[in-house]
């Protein structure tokens, strides 16, 4: 039949010499046999259409001759684990750096959100390339031979029972790190800028009021420590009882910093002094309003993480 022999001129196509003869030979026999056999069952010749749904079940010859080629896996079964946490840690140092060394820019520069959009585009370009190059070089190992016990030696004296861990997203963990490093690098340029704003005609330069130095390097810091804290999550994949711990004291390090700026004498004054004829009681109360709403959100976000915390904690309970 044609179609059979133009299944197995394809299928030789993708052989090496040495195997086409043999493995012509087995399909072939192969598919007459289930073409007779199918015939059989109908008692009657096998139309075209069911001549191709019978070649058609048995595989593109393609992937029939993939079962006869060897190196069908770019990277092997017993090789695999080691490589996906050698890329893991590989994509983690590189984004650990990456942010540490865009911080400063970002805050000196004034547009934080565009620098981090540049950053995270840098980033996943910096990604691939990493993908690219721990895959080239686990493949390599494999093809040239290296011993695969040399990944995973250890001594079974020194193995520590690990702690349980609950698993996470790490995109949403990815994102929770940005919403971090976006908002260290505006509380970093915020206090260093004035805002412009025009009012009856007039100009005036509105900058926050001298208190909010007080919590400058406590905001700083929990942001930074928080920001840790995501990035030991994604390098996990999970949270532990010792992230979980540290989410908890950061939230109620928050409280306290919010807590402290909500008694603040007041959030913003007017740096321009030129304006006699501006009656800035009018519009005070209105920035106070709004400043107190965003606390209030930012208060209601910690603590609701804190209840979530204090449930993930029961997971853990009865382990130690």
């Amino acid at each position: 039949m044609q179609m059979i022999n133009n299944y197995l001129n394809s299928l030789e196509s993708y052989l090496p010499d040495q195997l086409k003869k043999d493995v012509r030979e087995e399909f072939e026999a192969s598919i007459y046999d289930q073409f007779e056999e199918r015939q059989e069952e109908l008692n009657r010749d096998l139309t075209e259409i069911e001549q191709e749904e019978l070649l058609v079940k048995i595989g593109h010859p393609m992937q029939v001759a993939a079962r006869y080629l060897p190196n069908q896996k770019l990277i092997g079964e017993s090789y695999f684990p080691a490589y996906k946490k050698a890329l893991e840690i590989a994509i983690m140092i590189i984004f650990s750096v990456k942010i540490l060394l865009a911080l400063p820019a970002i805050i000196s520069d004034g547009h934080i959100i565009t620098s981090a959009i540049v950053m995270f585009a840098s980033f996943f370009e910096t990604a691939l390339w990493v993908f690219a190059n721990v895959t080239l070089v686990f493949y390599l190992m494999e093809r040239f031979g290296f011993d695969v016990k040399y990944l995973y030696s250890f001594s079974a004296k020194d193995l520590r029972g690990s702690s349980p861990k609950l698993s996470l997203s790490r995109v949403e963990t990815v994102f929770e790190l940005l919403f971090l490093v976006l908002a260290l690098a505006w509380w970093n340029n915020m206090l260093s800028s004035t805002l412009t704003g025009s009012f009856d005609a007039e100009f005036i330069n509105v900058s926050l009021n001298s208190e909010w130095q007080a919590v400058f390097w406590s905001v700083n810091l929990v942001l930074g420590l928080d920001a840790a804290n995501c990035l030991h999550k994604i390098a996990l994949g999970s949270s532990s009882r010792l992230t979980l711990i540290t989410g908890i004291i950061l939230n109620i390090a928050s409280v306290a910093i919010l807590f402290q700026i909500s008694q603040f004498s007041k959030f913003v004054v007017v740096a321009d002094s030129k304006l006699t004829d501006f009656d800035w009681a009018k519009i005070e109360p209105f920035i106070n309003i709004n400043v107190n709403i965003i606390l209030a959100v930012i208060l209601a976000i910690n603590l609701w993480d804190l209840f979530s915390s204090a449930k993930k904690m029961r997971h853990f309970k009865g382990n130690y």
